[in-house]
């Protein structure tokens, strides 16, 4: 009769032993070993494989469920690995690294981003994606939106004009929409806006974003960080950043 935890006892028959719980626990660690992907349980929920990404083993930091497709911040590895080329942990990461993810507590549209491929509890492993094509679930507001990027304490991404996801296909408006997105963490992007205070040179300051042309630019309500390397900028004067490496930087500014 198989035990609780799935082994099995001296003079015990296999075939009459395992549990389906057990195989399966046994072929997804097969998986992870050669690389392959983790299949769905018996009796647990979990996307289907072969998807247009490619997918890691992560653990959640958070003290709430991350959702199937919800998106969450890459924090670090685990167990960590140091420099050196010996030890458990960095034999662990050489054989199959493991992320640790979390629900971000602050917007964001550079840091580094994954999508649960299956419902993650807190502080239990599960699969990600962290490359690629694949399913989300976002807060779209602007049907003209075309990125996508973390929301603060949000599982849901949010639409905007730059994030780490491009939009390939979006359900429509409001909370909690299916998304199609391509990854493409800490990109270049050349935003136009205007200063919310007076910016001096060396510091950082916030940026209200701009869209439009010819002289019809309309705020969006979206704001991005931006460092000045040059000169004292006055408030809400035009600027034009871009964001290099996922950092934002003024290269032209209207004359004080």
């Amino acid at each position: 009769m198989p035990r609780s935890d799935g082994r099995i006892d001296a003079g015990d028959k296999i075939a009459s032993a395992i549990s389906a719980r057990a195989w399966n626990s046994m072929m997804d660690a097969r998986d992870l070993v050669v690389g392959g992907t983790l299949s769905t349980s018996a009796g647990a929920s979990a996307a289907g494989a072969g998807g247009a990404y490619c997918q890691v083993m992560a653990k959640n930091t958070s003290g709430r469920t991350i959702p199937m497709w919800g998106g969450c911040r890459i924090t670090g590895i685990t167990p960590s690995a140091g420099t050196a080329a010996t030890g458990g942990a960095n034999a662990q990461f050489a054989r199959s690294p493991t992320i640790t993810v979390a629900i971000p507590s602050s917007a964001s549209t550079t840091d580094a981003t994954a999508v649960a491929l299956q419902p993650i509890k807190a502080g239990q492993l599960g699969m990600v994606a962290v490359a690629g094509v694949v399913q989300c679930l976002a807060t779209i507001s602007d049907t003209t939106h075309t990125r996508l990027s973390l929301g603060a304490s949000s599982t849901n991404f949010v639409s905007g004009t730059s994030g780490q996801l491009q939009i390939l296909w979006k359900e429509g408006t409001g909370t909690g929409k299916l998304a199609l997105a391509l990854f493409s963490q800490a990109p270049d992007f050349v935003r136009i806006g205007k200063t919310t205070s007076a910016w001096a040179k060396g510091a950082s300051a916030s940026i209200a974003v701009y869209s439009g042309s010819g002289g019809s630019e309309t705020a969006t309500g979206e704001t991005v960080t931006a460092w000045n390397k040059f000169v004292a900028i006055a408030t809400d004067k035009w600027v034009i950043v871009v964001s290099i490496g996922g950092t934002y930087y003024v290269i032209a500014a209207e004359c004080s």
